[in-house]
């Protein structure tokens, strides 16, 4: 609940953003196109578009701070649980435009090298400072209109010790600008951003959603939302740069973090009275609001309640849940998918291929037939 929200403000914030002029539509599959449109009309012709459309939505540009700031605030944690509970985290308001495209793949090879892993150079040093108990944050993030990159420590002893660690982090960048990077972890940085970028996992996700995640990062602030997926000629350019200029990486973390003004260091520091604190602020904003409403309101809200709760907690009619789409055994492919298969032999072992579409990612299993080993030996 918003206490401070009341119904109109409520239904006005709704009805302006919530409208189709404000919406994005995606479909994801072999689908008709023209059944796509009369399913989209279906739902929409009842509408007519905002006058304002959705300019009203936009998202501002925020200008580069022209000196570095800290923010300190307190963070709630159970009470005798406060040691080593302070956090802190170090960001960067990257640009006030969106990084090229060139670029932003750049950045996959920077996280990699800075914080991919446990012997990535700027994880590492951090890790070992003994400073906190793990390392948050570490990489930029591009999906917003404006890129920003974060790393910071959590289980910190006291909040210097995020001052400690805005230095070391400062400290170390430095020390990669002025060094480099190893070429070994460079070349298994490449490899693995570009395979991440061919095989494009989508775990557990389901494979339409992530084409829709992946626009949305663009979509949302009227850009071109297919941006992300072409990576072919954007790939080739980074690894021509990184090749033909050893400074290329370096220059950017030069020019976007120890360069860069617009940098806050956020500290928390735990308190096991927060949680309280709120809850009796709030009890007194609700117990002002109510000596301010005449009887008949208060007799309103318990009667909007009820009428909630019971709606609420009235089962959907047969013909409402019949709306709800399902897959029937009528949308199943009823023809077995044809797998090509190459059968040969190469050096007295048999080969087995399939050719498929998989982004120029070779995917292969080695069996070997061990049954004439001893149990021992297993």
């Amino acid at each position: 609940a918003i206490p401070t929200l009341d119904y109109k403000q409520f239904r006005s914030f709704h009805d302006r953003y919530y409208h189709p002029s404000n919406a994005r539509v995606f479909f994801y599959g072999n689908d008709p196109v023209e059944k796509r449109f009369a399913l989209l009309d279906k739902y929409l012709n009842e509408f007519e578009p905002l006058a304002e459309g959705s300019s009203h939505s936009a998202v501002g540009t925020q200008p580069l701070k022209k000196e570095p700031y800290r923010l300190h605030q307190s963070v709630p944690v159970a009470k005798g649980q406060e040691e080593k509970k302070h956090m802190a985290t170090l960001g960067w308001v990257v640009s006030e435009e969106p990084l090229s495209e060139e670029e932003d793949l750049a950045w996959s090879l920077i996280d990699q090298l800075l914080t991919g892993n446990t012997a990535a150079r700027l994880r590492k040093t951090l890790t070992d400072s003994g400073l906190g108990s793990s390392v948050i944050g570490g990489g930029l993030a591009s999906y917003l209109k404006q890129p920003y990159y974060t790393i910071g420590l959590k289980g910190l002893s006291s909040k210097e010790s995020g001052e400690e660690m805005e230095r070391l982090v400062l400290s170390t960048l430095t020390k990669v600008v002025e060094e480099g990077f190893d070429q070994e972890a460079l070349e298994a940085a490449l490899n693995r951003v570009e395979f991440s970028l061919r095989e494009f996992d989508t775990a557990s996700t389901q494979r339409g959603m992530s084409f829709l995640f992946g626009a949305m990062s663009e979509w949302n602030y009227d850009r071109d939302p297919v941006k992300g997926f072409k990576f072919e000629d954007t790939l080739a350019a980074v690894k021509k740069s990184v090749k033909n200029d050893p400074m290329y990486l370096r220059n950017i973390i030069k020019r976007r973090l120890l360069d860069n003004t617009h940098r806050a260091l956020v500290t928390s520091s735990p308190d096991s009275t927060l949680e309280e604190k709120k809850e009796s602020k709030l009890s007194a904003l609700l117990k002002q609001k109510k000596e301010q409403m005449s009887e008949k309101q208060l007799e309103e809200v318990v009667e909007i309640t009820r009428s909630l709760t019971e709606r609420q907690a009235t089962p959907d009619s047969p013909e409402a849940v019949a709306t709800i789409p399902r897959l029937t055994r009528d949308d199943l492919d009823k023809k077995t998918k044809h797998i090509p298969r190459d059968l040969s032999t190469i050096h007295g072992a048999a080969l087995l291929k399939h050719e498929q579409a998989t982004n120029g990612i070779l995917y292969m299993d080695y069996v070997l037939d061990i049954s004439g080993l001893k149990p021992e030996l297993l």
